[in-house]
């Protein structure tokens, strides 16, 4: 029974980093933008289809494979806010500098840019939770098939959706 809370405790852990950094990335990047364009980077619509997907993601956390620690966990918030923060905001900078960059370079309309930046949020969605699970580099070990699984088939699909949040 320790075992399983242990784990549980885990998986929460890992949900509040993925929480804390999505809510620095989205909304640094959106005020941002929002400061330099004078426009939201992404539409209302956007936004909700972002939303929905990502529900997938926490729900694979729940299936994640995450060892038991061998001695009580305590709760250390400061500590956590401060994970987040670092995977949220160099994401937020990643996408600013990609969004600022092709905006110029292939002279996208306002629809273009509204789906790529759609899009680089959606992919950093996907792939932060591969860095918030793990303590190591993200690599160090084998996330639940579910995720895995997921995220294959979410990738594969971007194209579709893109298209259909872009009208053409």
């Amino acid at each position: 029974m320790v075992e399983v809370g242990r784990k549980v405790h885990a998986r929460v852990v890992v949900w509040v980093v993925l929480k804390v950094a999505k809510a620095a990335m989205h909304s640094t990047f959106i005020l941002i933008m929002f400061l330099i364009l004078g426009r939201f980077p992404v539409t209302a619509l956007e936004v909700v289809l972002l939303l929905l997907l990502m529900d997938f993601v926490l729900i694979s956390i729940a299936t994640d494979v995450q060892p038991a620690g061998h001695s009580p966990a305590t709760w250390n918030l400061a500590q956590l806010t401060r994970v987040g923060l670092s995977i949220g905001l160099p994401g937020a900078a990643q996408m600013l500098a990609l969004i600022l960059v092709t905006k110029d370079l292939y002279n996208q309309t306002v629809a273009e840019s509204q789906t790529t930046a759609w899009l680089a949020m959606f992919m950093w969605g996907m792939l932060a939770l591969f860095s918030a699970r793990e303590k190591n580099f993200f690599w160090s070990s084998r996330p639940s098939t579910v995720s895995a699984s997921h995220t294959h088939i979410t990738h594969s699909h971007k194209g579709i959706t893109c298209t259909a949040i872009d009208g053409s």
